[in-house]
């Protein structure tokens, strides 16, 4: 419990922005859209499941979805209700649900209005 509750307050005490710390890491390792190298390693975002998602998903299974050819990036992991599970083709997705893409930096790239990052 006390691990949770200091990765959840520990960088506000600290006065650190997480967003724009994660940017620089991003710029450092070249994943950003400036850079001139690219980056052929996959990478990891968390997204929440938004009401947008949830529409858009109408309650199909991820294997009806197709999020691969939507947008080129694998569901690895669904946590529900704290629960982290490895989803299968027949998992639904439901609002609130926090889902782990792991997808090539370009992917990641594309824009997702339906998708809101962590």
């Amino acid at each position: 419990m006390s691990l949770i509750v200091g990765a959840r307050y520990m960088p506000k005490l600290q006065h650190q922005d997480l967003q724009t710390s994660a940017q620089q890491i991003a710029r450092e390792r070249g994943l950003d859209t400036d850079s001139k190298r690219k980056v052929y390693l996959p990478v990891i975002r968390a997204y929440r499941v938004g009401p947008e998602l949830v529409a858009w998903a109408d309650g199909k299974n991820l294997r009806e979805l197709g999020i691969y050819r939507q947008t080129g990036c694998y569901i690895e992991r669904i946590r529900r209700n704290g629960i982290l599970a490895n989803p299968d083709g027949d998992a639904v997705l439901q609002m609130g649900d926090d889902i782990a893409l792991v997808g090539y930096p370009d992917a990641h790239a594309r824009p997702r209005p339906e998708l809101p990052q962590r």
